[in-house]
């Protein structure tokens, strides 16, 4: 809106819509782990987890990187991708001796809820994502994310709160945060119960899909009352029309 402003639109005319995420499938559910954990017989340990287009426009190579550096010192991590694209066989070829890493390949839309449930971390450093659906459904779910300070993840990601929206350049601060975490779930593990919790019900009470919907008609409605082309429907309620 700043930009549009700046070349001399007209502010009045313009509306911030929110995107939704489907609340009765994406939201904190600690019974999915177990579920999880029976169905798929995965080891034990932290579990990372990233979601999107296999392709290297992701920037997976980066999150790679961090990986097979962060393992010399926690080994018992976990690395979950969700998801299938034009570089799927590459880099599952690139990873293949890392035998905690998961590539899950290609799966319907709503079982991506139970990964991010499964996961403890979202890692996702790309820096080509005008919005990123795949950090509200993660975070939804109770997922604490890490994104690049490029692009629109860092809009939804509130610092110190649902997660760090951090520079590329800064690797070392990537696997710093990431360390963090990992020793807080091992020390404090109904704590990070708990901001699991809060990280879904702030992110659900700004991105659910009721929310986005009112938006939308509330905007239109609005333009149509401005343009003389309906009436408004709404009355004060009586005690009469409350019978």
């Amino acid at each position: 809106l700043e930009e549009l402003c700046e070349r001399d639109f007209d502010p009045s005319t313009m509306r911030t819509f929110k995107r939704g995420v489907d609340t009765s499938l994406f939201h904190f559910d600690p019974d999915r782990y177990q579920e999880m954990a029976d169905e798929a017989p995965l080891r034990g340990g932290f579990n990372l987890v990233w979601s999107g287009r296999v392709c290297r426009d992701k920037n997976l190579a980066y999150l790679f990187d961090l990986y097979q550096e962060l393992v010399r010192q926690y080994p018992e991590t976990n690395l979950f991708i969700v998801g299938d694209g034009p570089s799927y066989q590459e880099y599952r070829q690139m990873m293949e001796r890392h035998e905690r890493v998961v590539f899950t390949g290609r799966i319907p839309h709503h079982q991506t809820a139970r990964w991010y449930c499964r996961g403890d971390l979202l890692v996702f450093p790309s820096t080509m994502d005008t919005f990123g659906m795949a950090v509200v459904e993660a975070q939804a779910c109770g997922c604490p994310a890490l994104v690049t300070d490029v692009g629109g993840p860092q809009e939804i990601v509130t610092a110190g709160w649902t997660g760090y929206a951090l520079s590329l350049e800064e690797r070392d601060r990537w696997l710093d945060r990431i360390a963090l975490f990992i020793r807080y779930k091992a020390r404090h593990p109904q704590g990070y119960l708990d901001m699991r919790r809060r990280i879904s019900e702030a992110i659900l009470e700004r991105y659910s899909l009721n929310g986005s919907l009112n938006d939308i008609i509330g905007y239109r409605a609005e333009k149509a009352l401005q343009a003389g082309r309906m009436r408004p429907t709404f009355r004060p309620a009586t005690a009469e029309t409350a019978r």
